[in-house]
């Protein structure tokens, strides 16, 4: 008779990897974010998709996710910061198209038009959408329309009550101060609008804590307005910014640039237009003109390279102020690279493409 074998002892199932689990916890998370969007849940779809970022950091797809949730819950900040990250990770052109959508729709719903701007030409940069060329487009009349500063506000420090890194770096009556070029706010009459400015820097929401977010303040009277994110402070490695400002007529005319790094050179500046509506408030159009370039040098500093710099001009336009009839056009002007000792002539018809390209009367 023969005996039966032995039964085989159980075995034990070996747990799962770390990788495999936190795969598991992003597909499951995943998939929650996408019924609870379904369902508009939008609430539950943000938590669900931080669980996926926690369980795979620098997703690109997750955070683009992320970000668009986060916009739909109105926390638009939460929005920008996620929407930023993705465009930084993503390693595909329909992604990072997606993501700087994202990025530039919860700037434009904070009022960073410049920002959104930016943001927008970058996405189609990376794919050509029918819903960013309108959210382009429709950009124009925002950037033509007055839009009132925050305040009043006593002193210019008040406006950093509750802001974290938040700090007045200068403030000053028409001199010229440490690198700024604060042109007479008074003009020669004794009744100008504007008789003070302060720069406020404050921590960005999307950017390090090296590029924060650059505001203005401009006194009329005895109070104080600001006028926020006028663009970013960009310093180190070669950066810095410039802020000018000069009356023309009775309207300030508020000019900043900056510029990030030296060998991957990053140029950008905007011009804006404030003045004060009939009841004695002031209010700016613009940014009218956004102007970026970048200079990458593509051999390592420390070798020897006879590669050529390459000079990108997104946008290179000029204004001119008469009255309150602005004329936007394009420079015919070369564009003169300091740093590089080198000119690059503006892209033809760039400016032309502007939605808000022409003659317009602001109004205030």
């Amino acid at each position: 008779m023969a005996t039966a074998a032995p039964a085989a002892p159980a075995t034990k199932q070996a747990p799962a990897s770390g990788a495999a689990e936190a795969a598991g916890k992003y597909e499951a998370a995943m998939a929650t974010a996408k019924q609870r969007i379904a369902a508009k849940d939008y609430p539950a779809a943000v938590e669900a998709l931080k669980a996926a970022v926690a369980a795979r950091p620098d997703d690109a797809t997750a955070l683009s996710e992320l970000s668009w949730a986060s916009f739909l819950t109105g926390d638009y900040a939460a929005a920008e910061q996620a929407g930023e990250r993705a465009t930084e990770v993503a390693k595909t052109n329909d992604l990072k198209g997606m993501a700087f959508f994202n990025e530039g729709h919860a700037q434009e719903a904070q009022g960073k038009l410049r920002a959104a701007w930016i943001a927008y030409k970058y996405s189609l940069t990376y794919r050509k959408n029918a819903d960013v060329k309108a959210r382009l487009a429709g950009l124009g009349a925002a950037m033509l329309t007055a839009r009132p500063l925050l305040g009043p506000f006593a002193t210019p420090d008040e406006f950093c009550r509750g802001r974290t890194g938040c700090e007045v770096e200068h403030a000053f009556d028409g001199n010229q101060d440490n690198g700024i070029d604060v042109r007479d706010l008074r003009n020669g009459a004794s009744n100008a609008p504007f008789t003070g400015m302060a720069r406020i820097l404050s921590q960005s929401s999307s950017e390090p804590d090296y590029f924060p977010d650059m505001n203005v303040a401009l006194q009329v009277g005895g109070k104080w307005y600001v006028l926020a994110d006028v663009g970013m402070a960009g310093a180190g490695h070669g950066g810095g910014h410039h802020l000018e400002a000069r009356m023309v007529g009775r309207r300030l005319v508020i000019a900043w640039s900056q510029s990030i790094g030296r060998f991957s050179h990053d140029d950008e500046a905007t011009t804006t237009v404030c003045g004060l509506a009939a009841s004695g408030a002031p209010s700016c159009v613009g940014p009218l003109l956004i102007e970026q370039s970048s200079t990458t040098d593509r051999c390592n500093k420390d070798i020897t390279c006879n590669e050529p710099l390459s000079m990108l001009v997104e946008l290179h336009c000029r204004a001119t102020l008469r009255g309150d009839v602005v004329t936007i056009e394009n420079n015919p002007g070369k564009i003169e690279n300091p740093d590089e000792a080198q000119l690059s002539k503006p892209l033809v018809g760039a400016c032309a493409e502007l939605p808000w390209a022409g003659k317009h009367t602001l109004t205030f």
